[in-house]
């Protein structure tokens, strides 16, 4: 059986980050794949983990994966199993989704893989600050058999002494509680064995009402799928959020100071377009200074150079509100395009 670990945590968490760190440790005789579920439709985290030497990437998007896309998962594991033959399969769910129904559903393939422990990642500043404790926050920190405390120099003492202490008092108590910066996981942890156990009555957030349909109503002719050629755009929207992905042909660039900007505002509290600001925000773009990877939250923006080269990608993730100005977003970074 090919062992199997779920990586999971909140929106902006630094999955995507821990699984790039992660695969830095892989044996160079094995063959490990990433399957990734993304709320949205332009596949921005595939993108980033392409960028791992010799991990191979398997996308789910357009719902969140414990909701919306429960029978394809199934496929797609058997698929993958399949015809990759991998000696390792990661899993990471959409931020939104509940570990727990995913691993009920995997329970199914008990023939082929054999699930390891579930690996949580938190921001620590959530134990103190319950606006951080968004969506499925609770149900994920209660799957937790690996429970890990990501962004730890962004806090101080007081938050990071509140987390372990909470941390080390859940019952049933995690195998691992532990603290880290940048994503780094120990990669001892993927052998550890899972203590799920399934039907225990865990909680389920979204409700038939989360697989993800357009419900766009824009009588101003701005937000149509085709914008021109070699650039599109998908929007959709969801009982709890809101999401709109963009792409871009590999030869139209952007101009990276004002997309800058973008980002920041986008990402804050007092973001003018969306209420309480993005849930999650991001991008591998061509700009004028070359590729790049960026991620952007209430932390900053971050850019990073990237080897990708298919196309440049957006995501945005937003929460649902109805003053939400979605036509302005779009032509703020439609106005980023480089002539």
């Amino acid at each position: 059986m090919v062992p199997l670990t779920m990586v999971t945590g909140a929106l902006g968490v630094g999955k995507t980050s821990a699984l790039l760190e992660l695969a830095t440790h892989r044996p160079a005789q094995e063959r490990w794949v990433v399957l990734v579920n993304e709320l949205g439709e332009v596949g921005i985290d595939g993108a980033l983990l392409r960028d791992a030497a010799g991990l191979g990437v398997a996308e789910l998007p357009g719902g969140c994966l414990c909701c919306a896309t429960r029978g394809p998962l199934l496929k797609q594991v058997a698929s993958v199993v399949a015809r990759l033959r991998p000696d390792r399969l990661l899993v990471e769910p959409s931020g939104v989704a509940d570990p727990g129904r995913v691993l009920d559903d995997l329970g199914g393939l008990s023939e082929i893989v054999r699930l390891q422990a579930i690996i949580t990642l938190v921001d620590p500043r959530a134990v103190l600050d319950p606006t951080r404790r968004r969506g499925a926050w609770q149900v994920q920190v209660d799957a937790a058999d690996v429970l890990v405390a990501n962004k730890i120099d962004r806090v101080d003492g007081s938050a990071m002494r509140a987390f372990l202490e909470w941390g080390s008092a859940r019952y049933p108590a995690p195998s691992v509680v532990a603290t880290t910066v940048g994503g780094e996981l120990d990669p001892a942890w993927l052998d550890l064995p899972a203590h799920w156990n399934p039907g225990t009555g865990h909680r389920h957030v979204h409700g038939a009402g989360a697989r993800l349909e357009p419900r766009w109503q824009d009588t101003t002719g701005m937000l149509p799928p085709e914008l021109a050629d070699g650039l599109f755009r998908r929007a959709w929207s969801g009982p709890h959020q809101e999401t709109c992905g963009w792409r871009f042909a590999p030869g139209l660039r952007l101009a990276r100071a004002p997309l800058d900007r973008w980002f920041r505002q986008l990402a804050g509290r007092a973001c003018p377009w969306l209420r309480g600001g993005a849930l999650r925000l991001k991008g591998v773009l061509h700009t004028e200074q070359g590729w790049y990877a960026v991620q952007a939250d209430l932390d900053g923006v971050r850019w990073r150079p990237s080897a990708w080269r298919t196309d440049s990608r957006v995501e945005i993730i937003g929460p649902a509100h109805p003053d939400n100005n979605w036509v302005r977003v779009d032509a703020c970074l439609v106005q980023c395009l480089i002539e």
